[in-house]
């Protein structure tokens, strides 16, 4: 008989033998389910660590948005209260109007104006909300 032929008898006669005696191929399936599990309890450990990461970049980079708002607030308010309180005037009427654009009107208007005042809008009640829960919660 040539070697090849040889060869797979002895393969056939292990499958065979699998076959008769099952409980030669548990130590294989625990160590494959220990394996498995191991694997995914790493896969949940590096989800957990990179979303605590992300929620602390993205409270560190709301609340520095705040710092650097509040910043500007009050080095305007220091060199000129009137203009400091028609900026803020003009900026929460920008708010306004894209509030309005948003949730008052039944038809939406086509411009860069109004989608930009609606997202400006969102973007600031997004915001505030985020830091409302933080600061708080």
């Amino acid at each position: 008989m040539s070697e090849s032929r040889e060869a797979a008898r002895r393969e056939l006669a292990l499958i065979r033998r699998d076959a008769m005696q099952p409980w030669r191929l548990w130590p294989r399936r625990v160590g494959e389910a220990i394996a498995a599990a191991v694997r995914a309890v790493g896969e949940f450990l590096k989800d957990l660590v990179l979303e605590a990461v992300g929620e602390l970049f993205l409270a560190t980079v709301s609340f520095g948005l705040l710092a650097v708002v509040v910043t500007l607030v009050t080095w305007g308010w220091g060199r000129s209260p009137a203009a400091t309180v028609g900026l803020l005037a003009g900026i929460a009427g920008f708010l306004a109007y894209g509030g309005y654009e948003l949730f008052g009107r039944t038809t939406r208007r086509r411009g860069r104006l109004a989608a930009t005042a609606a997202g400006a809008t969102v973007f600031t009640a997004l915001w505030a909300t985020y830091l409302a829960t933080y600061y708080v919660g």
